[in-house]
């Protein structure tokens, strides 16, 4: 059995509206026009994240940050639950979203799939040059 694998950001991700080469910021471009049309969790509504996709699952997931903290590490993972249609905050960065995840340690799954809900085994490896 093969163990999932998470490649993060590159690092070329920036702010919201700057142009970004590359998988990353067509992600984020997603995100956004996703964001404008898609239902929101109630603490989400009328909130105008900044959205740096940093991951999508086998279900089409999104998984963002918002970036509109000029601190990194103040982020929050805001995930879009494709088969629910539904975007949702997460007060937790990149890592701790992703252990929480894979040790399922929130009430429910965030991700559409439960492809990596209770993983004990998961390896982190950066991709590509």
């Amino acid at each position: 059995m093969s163990r999932p694998i998470w490649t993060p950001c590159d690092g070329s991700c920036r702010r919201r509206r700057t142009v970004v080469r590359g998988s990353t910021g067509t992600l984020s471009a997603n995100a956004e026009a996703d964001w404008e049309t898609e239902d929101k969790a109630p603490e989400l509504e009328g909130t105008s994240p900044v959205l740096i996709n940093w991951g999508v699952d086998a279900t089409a997931d999104m998984l963002c940050w918002d970036a509109s903290d000029g601190d990194p590490a103040k982020w929050p993972v805001v995930v879009y639950k494709r088969n629910g249609s539904l975007w949702s905050r997460y007060d937790c960065g990149m890592v701790e979203f992703l252990v929480r995840v894979l040790r399922a340690d929130f009430p429910e799954c965030p991700l559409g799939g439960l492809f990596l809900w209770g993983v004990s085994e998961a390896a982190f490896e950066k991709r590509g040059g």
